[in-house]
């Protein structure tokens, strides 16, 4: 059975961060009362073709019982599982001895989204870390794929990422994934390797083995150390627009007598560690290092928002808000949010989903216990949104750049952009009362900011344009618009200025509109604009006013209309007599000179 794929929207009394993916489009149903209905739907229909299709059981891994997530936060996590078959109530019972959560019969069903960063994805890479179970002095257990250093007694030696905290990963455009972080996180690392020691015993030969530091690095210098640990924590605090972080740690091995002859180093790679050996005949100890590395590219995400309020002439107030970065919306207080058209999901990071496990005998490859959550950016086709809907606030417009849709990759199915879409740089909203302050989010979980609305605030005013017939000639009527601001009566020129400025502060020119009978026009510096129109009939002019971001004077737009026919003038109507006599002349003659002969006929006749 294809995966139902359901979203709601968000109601007002569920919490405001948990959306779900696309509807189906037999389901599409609008309102909270029809999401609710939806998610019954489906856990009363999806049983049933369970039933059909065959029941496909699947576990979500766990980092053992205290996850730090109620058992519907850990519902949430997987996007990327697949989906392929509904596993029932009874057959989930049956499998693992307990029952599930709404919630989590749900999420067997479909992609959960939300519409701010979720603090699930760290919360469960924290316990999922330490849960971490590594191998012994005899066994190496590492994610599928790692690269591996050898030595001579030291083998299958690794460091590897775990989790870079708090962190989202942004698809913003195809094949294209970046990391971002904030300034200041957490990096928790995996370290295991084991010993060979050829065909004697371990017990007889190994003297102590140990990872002795373990280092961080931003571009090659050193910011944080820490002590030798399989599972290591350690915090940064980054510079700059990017960075590469890399984990380093040394492991040591000390034998008794001489380290044995071993030519299998072809797991030795240069870029992920080094080994020295050194000896001490005085004591009869010999001592092997490994140093190992693992990096992890990022963009260090700040906040830096530009935020510009301005009043309109019936009292509502324009807010503006741009970042250049990806970001998530503004708010002011706590039921009033816009946000952008990044909407997110929370998966395991691919690598984790298999360990292997290498002793001297082989590899056995396991299913990973536990692994790390990240959080996933992507952009919406629901598009940006002001919440709540109804009036209180409208969306006025988003501008940012064009951008092809990601790629999100497979059994990823949320409702993401298909066409090129808009980054959303900037939102402009328009409400009815504003508070003191906007707090504009990212779309990093906990990098936020507050700015400050002051009293300073730009003001829109009104704008009056009227439209009157000029005159008119045989060739049409010329019609003059006249634009003016409506409490001061100032023209309102449309158009550049031709001379020079007359001291230190230079007028912009204006990049509003003039449109009359059709016809884009510039108003001159009397704020009159004049067309001709070929035809008589009703015409009308439209103020398209420029943003009121890029002016320090800004208006509302205004309309006026005007009509104009012959018949409408007195003159016309004179005019119209004296054609239709010139036309009737030669009828009236003629009925005349009829009238005349007939009586000369008719008195001939009785004469």
């Amino acid at each position: 059975m294809s995966r139902a794929a359901v979203h709601r929207r968000g109601d007002d009394d569920e919490p405001p961060h948990r959306e779900l993916c696309r509807p189906h489009p037999i389901l599409r149903m609008g309102g909270r009362h029809d999401s609710r209905l939806l998610a019954i739907l489906l856990i009363v229909a999806l049983p049933l073709a369970g039933l059909a299709t065959g029941t496909a059981m699947q576990s979500d891994p766990s980092p053992g019982a205290d996850t730090g997530l109620s058992a519907n936060e850990s519902a949430t996590l997987w996007s990327r599982d697949n989906d392929s078959g509904y596993i029932t109530n009874a057959a989930y019972l049956e499998a693992y001895g307990e029952s599930r959560s709404a919630m989590a019969e749900l999420a067997n069903a479909t992609d959960i989204t939300f519409s701010r960063p979720p603090a699930t994805a760290s919360t469960w890479s924290r316990h999922a870390h330490l849960a971490f179970e590594p191998g012994n002095a005899t066994t190496s257990v590492a994610p599928q794929g790692t690269d591996r250093v050898d030595g001579q007694v030291i083998r299958d030696a690794y460091v590897a990422v775990f989790a870079v905290t708090p962190g989202t990963y942004l698809h913003d455009a195809p094949n294209e994934t970046t990391l971002a972080v904030p300034p200041n996180g957490t990096v928790r690392g995996i370290i295991d390797y084991r010993l060979a020691l050829g065909n004697t015993t371990l017990a007889n030969q190994s003297v102590g083995h140990r990872i002795d530091e373990v280092r961080l690095l931003v571009n090659e210098t050193v910011i944080a150390r820490t002590n030798g640990s399989h599972r290591p924590i350690l915090e940064y605090n980054l510079t700059g627009r990017s960075a590469m972080l890399t984990l380093e740690a040394n492991i040591t091995a000390q034998v008794e007598g001489p380290l044995p002859r071993s030519n299998n180093t072809s797991g030795t790679n240069a870029s992920v560690g080094n080994s020295t050996t050194s000896s001490a005949p005085s004591t009869g100890i010999s001592e092997e290092t490994i140093t190992v590395r693992a990096t992890r590219s990022v963009r260090v995400y700040r906040l830096d928002p530009l935020l510009r309020t301005v009043r309109y002439p019936d009292g509502d107030i324009g807010v503006a808000v741009a970042q250049i970065e990806p970001w998530q919306g503004y708010s002011f207080g706590e039921r009033e949010h816009v946000r952008s058209v990044w909407r997110y999901y929370t998966a395991s990071d691919g690598d984790w989903d298999q360990l292997i496990a290498r002793n001297s005998t082989g590899t056995t490859t396991i299913d990973a216990p536990s692994r790390p959550v990240a959080v996933h950016a992507y952009p919406s086709e629901i598009g940006p949104q002001a919440r709540p809907t109804g009036g209180s606030i409208d969306m006025v417009r988003t501008w940012g750049t064009r951008s092809a849709p990601p790629v999100l990759g497979t059994h990823i199915l949320v409702d993401v952009v298909e066409q090129p879409y808009n980054t959303t740089w900037g939102i402009e909203t328009r409400h009815e009362t504003i508070g003191e302050q906007v707090t504009v989010s990212g779309v990093v979980r906990g990098v936020n900011t507050t700015l400050s609305v002051t009293d300073a605030e730009q003001t829109i005013r009104q704008s009056e344009l009227s439209l009157r017939v000029l005159d008119h000639t045989d060739d049409g009527v010329r019609l003059l618009a006249t634009l003016r601001e409506a409490a001061s009566g100032d023209p309102i020129f449309l158009g550049e200025y031709d001379r020079p400025p007359t001291g230190p502060i230079t007028i912009p020119d204006r990049e509003g509109s003039l449109t009359i009978a059709g016809q884009t026009v510039e108003t001159n510096e009397s704020g009159m604009a004049v067309v001709t129109v070929a035809d008589s009939g009703a015409y009308s002019a439209r103020y398209h006013p420029e943003s009121w971001l890029t002016q320090d004077v800004a208006y509302t737009p205004a309309t006026a209309s005007t009509r104009w026919h012959p018949l409408m003038n007195p003159l016309e109507w004179l005019w119209l007599a004296v054609d239709a006599l010139v036309w009737l002349a030669p009828l009236l003659l003629a009925v005349f000179a009829g009238r005349t002969l007939s009586r000369l006929f008719t008195g001939s006749r009785y004469s």
